[in-house]
């Protein structure tokens, strides 16, 4: 728990501070010493102002022997407490809260007339170097805890223990050292930044008055909408040519709203809706809100991410494979429904299977093939699905026919249910695993009719990919034994087959509603589990208030 120490003075104290101050600097340091081993003081002209962690704060001078790194012994901030003030200060052009950081209160603290107050080189020092603790550690691995958003988050983030290790008096080239090192590491998040910047920088006088628009605008339909739309998909770099009435939906604008849904993942039927307009109108005047979600969640990410990996970002419904930081392979993807989410992480994988068979999950059993089985009685022979009671060594086969399914309890479900390899199979011809707490894999499907979607939230946890074949080439590309050929032989005999990788690939399962493409430009998606809200309410909060374990 955070410790207790609120930052209270009384003028009794500034008074013995004052007689006891010399002009050298070990009394300073005195003062410093004095103040953090007090814990607790009293009465204070600033107001309640909770340091986040003492025990740190003694540390950090005590490895320094006390001695003050911001500021001069009258109080003013030197070079390096300038640049310090203003970087906590610019924490928001990370999506961060100022305040969380005591920038307010250094800033009122700073104000006053040097000399003034005798401890006010002393409250610059702690806040100063309380606030920089925090930033590091919120810059580092996140103000929100993942799992605050995420219910069954594994994967580990990164950690931080860098402030004490810098030995010596803190500089400016220091300080900037330490910051640059805070931060996540990939172009994405810094394309991403950028942007975010960007939108806080940017004045309104040029934004674009959408009017409320209700129902469906389509080829041939009028209305004072469209003249918005036309300069929007104009400021995008889609530029429409307009013979007639800016009001009127031509076969060109259909053809821009079509090229504008198609970079966004939606629908590309040119046809003008709510969600369409509304993520029209969210890009061309600016939404810093969903921007400064998606960079708290980069810095969620573990400390390094491998030059070799493979990505599937859950909203946009996409899979990348990427080689030396450059993607060599992309698809469609289908994750989780809202209600069988597909989950964050970050894992391995370590091996293949080949014609794999499907032992299906309990819930998938019960709830979803129970009712097919109570309503088609040639289920299990149209689906080659096996029945077997109990696990393990002693389970059993059972002939389906003998079971009356309609008394099944679907609350109680007693057998285990497995399809064997072949084309009914829903696992395809090849899954990819990369074994985690969530028993969610990559695999091939039996139907691909559902990739021709925009939205693609249909599976029960785990990743259908469009291209599992050339995902399965790419991946034993470098292998020293492992062929097109003989993979294609494998597949060829429809026998269930495992293949160890070679190397082990990163896999990262991802949610990220919005980036900034290779051309500059950003992408949104739809927030399809609605998690973008929850985020930013505990962006929010205070850190001064809220509680810590």
């Amino acid at each position: 728990m955070r410790v207790g120490f609120y930052w209270k003075t009384s003028a009794l104290t500034l008074c013995l501070m004052a007689l006891a101050a010399a002009n050298s600097l070990a009394a300073s340091d005195e003062r410093l010493r004095t103040r953090l081993e007090a814990q607790s003081l009293e009465g204070s002209p600033y107001g309640e102002q909770p340091l986040h962690d003492v025990r740190q704060l003694l540390e950090f001078y005590e490895s320094r022997d006390f001695e003050r790194q911001w500021t001069h012994r009258d109080g003013s901030l030197n070079d390096t407490g300038d640049h310090l003030l203003t970087v906590l200060s610019n924490s928001r052009y990370l999506g961060l809260l100022p305040q969380d950081y005591h920038v307010d209160l250094i800033q009122q603290v700073s104000d006053q007339e040097k000399g003034s107050n005798h401890g006010k080189a002393i409250d610059l020092e702690l806040l100063l170097t309380d606030g920089l603790m925090l930033y590091l550690k919120h810059s580092y691995q996140g103000k929100v805890n993942p799992r605050e958003i995420h219910a069954d988050w594994t994967m580990d983030g990164r950690t931080l223990n860098r402030l004490n290790t810098q030995q010596g008096q803190f500089t400016v080239e220091k300080l900037e050292a330490m910051l640059a090192d805070s931060e996540p590491e990939h172009p994405d998040y810094s394309r991403l930044k950028a942007y975010y910047r960007q939108l806080l920088e940017r004045t309104r006088d040029n934004d674009i008055d959408f009017p409320p628009m209700t129902g469906l605008l389509k080829p041939g339909s009028q209305s004072p909408v469209l003249a918005s739309v036309r300069q929007a998909l104009s400021q995008l770099g889609i530029n429409i040519k307009t013979d007639g009435n800016p009001e009127s939906f031509d076969e060109q604008l259909k053809r821009g709203l079509m090229q504008f849904q198609q970079h966004h993942g939606l629908n590309d039927d040119g046809i003008l809706g709510q969600r369409t307009y509304d993520l029209l109108r969210k890009i061309v005047n600016g939404d810093t809100s969903t921007v400064r979600a998606n960079l708290e969640r980069w810095r969620w990410l573990p400390t390094q991410i491998a030059s070799d990996y493979l990505l599937v970002n859950i909203a946009d419904f996409n899979l990348r494979l990427v080689r030396d930081n450059e993607t060599v392979l992309s698809m469609s993807a289908i994750v989780g429904k809202p209600f069988r989410m597909t989950p964050v992480m970050s894992e391995k994988m370590r091996y293949v299977v080949l014609n794999p068979s499907w032992s299906v999950p309990y819930t998938i059993a019960s709830k979803d093939l129970l009712p097919k089985m109570r309503s088609n009685p040639d289920y299990f022979r149209q689906t080659g699905m096996q029945v077997f009671e109990n696990w393990g060594q002693n389970q059993r086969t059972i002939d389906p026919a003998t079971v009356d399914w309609n008394k099944v309890s679907a609350r109680r479900f007693p057998y285990h249910l497995r399809q064997p390899p072949g084309p009914n199979n829903p696992l395809g011809r090849v899954k990819f695993m990369f074994p985690n707490p969530h028993s969610v894999y990559l695999h091939d499907t039996n139907d691909h009719s559902l990739f021709r979607k925009g939205e693609r939230g249909f599976s029960s946890g785990c990743v259908r990919i469009s291209q599992p074949i050339e995902l399965l080439y790419e991946i034993f590309r470098d292998h020293p034994r492992i062929t097109r050929q003989s993979l294609d032989e494998i597949l060829g005999q429809g026998k269930e087959t495992s293949i160890t990788l070679h190397q082990p690939l990163n896999v990262y399962i991802q949610y990220w509603t919005v980036w900034i493409d290779e051309s500059g430009q950003p992408v949104y998606r739809n927030d399809i589990y609605e998690r973008d809200a929850r985020l930013l309410k505990a962006l929010n909060e205070s850190w001064l208030n809220k509680p810590q374990e």
